[in-house]
């Protein structure tokens, strides 16, 4: 699934951001991090309703990067963690994780949601 979200960078400056899942999504998800998308997303649904931040933010950024990767002149297979750094730099405080449900609804396939908010995000004086 393809979308493109508003998000705010570190200066307030609004941006679209297009996000990319498809089938390499878990595949690109484990070169990079070394982790089972699969399985780090089960436990996010499965426990305390609560995503963890930086199954969020790396989530998002293999979305991202694919998307990139389609729409621009990026080989995907050069992007690395040191990348997601830079990326991530470019966004104010807890932009990306209150788009939370947004990021997942793109993995998952989901146009919109029609239920009420499930899952919070985790805050790092939460862990």
């Amino acid at each position: 699934m393809y979308k493109v979200i508003a998000l705010k960078t570190d200066e307030g400056k609004d941006i679209n951001v297009p996000f990319l899942a498809n089938a390499a999504t878990p595949f690109r998800y484990k070169s990079l991090f070394g982790k089972d998308l699969l399985l780090l997303f089960q436990k996010a649904v499965n426990e305390s309703g609560v995503y963890d931040i930086d199954f969020v933010s790396e989530l998002a950024f293999v979305m991202a990067m694919q998307a990139k990767s389609r729409n621009e002149d990026l080989d995907i297979n050069t992007v690395n963690r040191d990348n997601m750094l830079s990326w991530l730099e470019q966004f104010g405080g807890f932009e990306l994780f209150s788009h939370a449900n947004e990021i997942m609804n793109v993995y998952l396939g989901n146009e919109e949601t029609t239920s009420k908010e499930k899952k919070k995000v985790r805050k790092p004086s939460e862990s």
